[in-house]
C-alpha cells in the first residue's frame, strides 16, 4: 500500500514507524518541461483513449502555458485538451475564479 503526504508534520510516530519515508524534491522547470509534461501528456492521451485523436506531442505554445507542480500541470493539460476537443486548438483556457466557478450543492438550514 502506498501513502503520500506533502508534509510529515502531524503524522503520528506509530504511523511513521510503519512506513518507509521517501522524500521527493519538487522538479525543476527544465525537468517539468522536458520530462514530466511530455510523460503526463502521453499518459493522459492513453488514459482517455485520445491517441490518434489529438496530436501525439503537446505543441510548444501549449507547453509554455504550463508551470507549477506536476499535479497542476496535469489539470492544465486536461483543460487544454478539452479546449482542443471543443475548438480544435490548444489555447490556454481562462482560469476559474470564485466568481466564474460553477458550484453545486445545497445549504442546509438557512439561506446563503
Amino acid at each position: 500500500m502506498d501513502f503520500t503526504a506533502n508534509d510529515l508534520k502531524g503524522l503520528s510516530e506509530p504511523l511513521l514507524s510503519r512506513v518507509t519515508v521517501v522524500s521527493v524534491r519538487e522538479p525543476t522547470k527544465e525537468e517539468l518541461r522536458e520530462v514530466i509534461i511530455p510523460s503526463l501528456y502521453r499518459d493522459i492521451l492513453e488514459e482517455y483513449g485520445l491517441s490518434g485523436k489529438a496530436p501525439e506531442i503537446l505543441p510548444e505554445t501549449a507547453v509554455r502555458t504550463l508551470s507549477g507542480s506536476p499535479r497542476e500541470a496535469r489539470k492544465r493539460i486536461l483543460r487544454l485538451l478539452a479546449g482542443y476537443a471543443r475548438d480544435g486548438k490548444f489555447e490556454a483556457p481562462e482560469e476559474a475564479t470564485p466568481e466564474t466557478e460553477k458550484r453545486i450543492g445545497f445549504c442546509a438550514g438557512g439561506e446563503r
